[in-house]
C-alpha cells in the first residue's frame, strides 16, 4: 500500500504555477535594451511605460505563467503598434484642425442665418402681403386724385422695393450661384428686377402687383399646388388640343352655314360673319355664357341648328372641360397623399 500510493503521488497532476520556474526579470530587461538598441525601420521607441500596455490590471495573470514570457512579449507588440497608430491619428488630427474664418466666411454664415430664420420668413410674408393690399387701394379716386397721396404711396412702395431688394442681396450672399438652382428664387429674383425697370419705365408700373405672386413661394400649400400643376403639363396639353381641335371643325362649319345670317338682317349681331367671329362666338357658347339666346335667333331661321349646338356645349362644356378638371384634381390627390 505505501508503495502504491507513493506512486499515485508520483504521477499526479501538477499544476501550472509548480512547473514553470520564476522569471529573472534582470535578464528580461537586459533582452529588451538589446531588442530597444537595433533599428526599426517601421517602429518608433516609445517610453517604458508603454511597451507592455498590453499586459495591464485587466488581463488574466494565470495566462502569463501558462503561455510563458513569449505571450508577454506577443503583448507589448501589439500593444505598441495601437500606441503607433493612436499616436498617428493624434497628428492628422491635429494637423487637420479647421482653419479660422475669413471676413467673406463670417458675413456669409450671418447672412445664412438670418435668411432661413423662420422671423425672417414672416416679417417678408406680412410685407409682400401688405404691398399687394396696398396696390389695390392704391386704385381707389381718393388716391389718384391726390398729388401727395400719390407721392406718399409711391414713397412706401420704393420702401417695400428696397427690403425686398436687401432680402435677395443677403440671399445671394449666403448661396451665391445655388441660389439661382431654385426656380422660386429665380422667380423672386425675376419680379424685383421687373419692378426695379418699372420705376424708369412707366408702362411697367402696371405689372409691379405681379410681387403678389411671391406669395407663391413663401406658402408651402401654394408651391405644392404650381408644382402638382407642373407635373400634369402633358395631359394638359393633350386635353387642349383636343379641345381647340373640336372648336376649329365646329367654327369652320358654323362659319359656312350662317355667315350670311348678319347680312340679312336676321340676327341681332354678327356672330359667325367671319371665322375669328365664330371662334369667340364659340368660346362664349363653350363658357355657357348666354349660349342659349344665340341658338334660339340662329333656330328661328334653321329649325335643326339646335342639335349642332347641343352636340357642342355637351363636347366642350360637359366632356373635355370636366376632363381638364379631373386630371387636375387627380394630381391635387396625388399631392395629397
Amino acid at each position: 500500500m505505501p508503495i502504491a500510493s507513493a506512486l499515485a503521488q508520483e504521477h499526479r497532476t501538477v499544476p501550472v504555477r509548480e512547473v514553470v520556474q520564476p522569471v529573472d526579470c534582470s535578464s528580461m530587461a537586459s533582452s529588451l535594451q538589446s531588442q530597444s538598441s537595433t533599428p526599426s525601420s517601421d517602429r518608433r521607441q516609445k517610453p517604458y511605460r508603454h511597451r507592455y500596455r498590453g499586459v495591464n490590471e485587466s488581463s488574466n495573470s494565470d495566462e502569463f505563467y501558462e503561455h510563458g514570457p513569449q505571450r508577454q512579449e506577443q503583448n507589448s507588440d501589439s500593444s505598441d503598434d495601437s500606441y503607433l497608430s493612436s499616436d498617428e491619428s493624434s497628428s492628422t488630427t491635429t494637423t487637420s484642425q479647421p482653419q479660422p474664418l475669413g471676413q467673406f466666411d463670417r458675413i456669409r454664415d450671418t447672412c445664412i442665418e438670418v435668411v432661413e430664420d423662420d422671423r425672417m420668413q414672416i416679417f417678408i410674408l406680412f410685407l409682400i402681403m401688405a404691398n399687394s393690399v396696398m396696390y389695390g387701394v392704391g386704385t381707389y379716386s381718393f388716391i389718384k386724385d391726390d398729388p401727395n397721396k400719390v407721392m406718399l404711396f409711391e414713397i412706401f412702395d420704393l420702401w417695400f422695393l428696397i427690403i425686398f431688394t436687401l432680402e435677395i442681396s443677403m440671399s445671394l450672399l449666403a448661396y451665391g450661384k445655388n441660389y439661382f438652382r431654385n426656380g422660386w428664387s429665380s422667380f423672386d429674383f425675376f419680379i424685383v428686377t421687373i419692378s426695379w425697370i418699372s420705376i424708369k419705365v412707366h408702362l411697367l408700373k402696371a405689372f409691379r402687383v405681379f410681387r403678389a405672386l411671391r406669395l407663391i413661394s413663401r406658402v408651402e400649400i401654394l408651391r405644392n399646388i404650381v408644382v402638382a400643376l407642373f407635373s400634369i403639363i402633358p395631359q394638359l396639353t393633350a386635353i387642349f388640343f383636343l379641345l381647340m381641335l373640336v372648336i376649329y371643325i365646329y367654327a369652320v362649319m358654323f362659319t359656312q352655314l350662317f355667315k350670311d345670317m348678319y347680312e340679312k338682317g336676321q340676327t341681332s349681331t354678327d356672330f359667325f360673319g367671319r371665322i375669328d367671329y365664330t371662334f369667340f362666338t364659340l368660346f362664349q357658347i363653350l363658357c355657357l355664357d348666354e349660349w342659349a339666346s344665340v341658338s334660339r335667333e340662329v333656330m328661328v331661321v334653321y329649325k335643326w341648328s339646335w342639335v349642332l349646338f347641343m352636340i357642342f356645349v355637351v363636347m366642350t362644356a360637359f366632356v373635355v372641360v370636366n376632363l381638364l378638371i379631373a386630371v387636375i384634381c387627380d394630381a391635387v390627390h396625388v399631392l395629397r397623399t
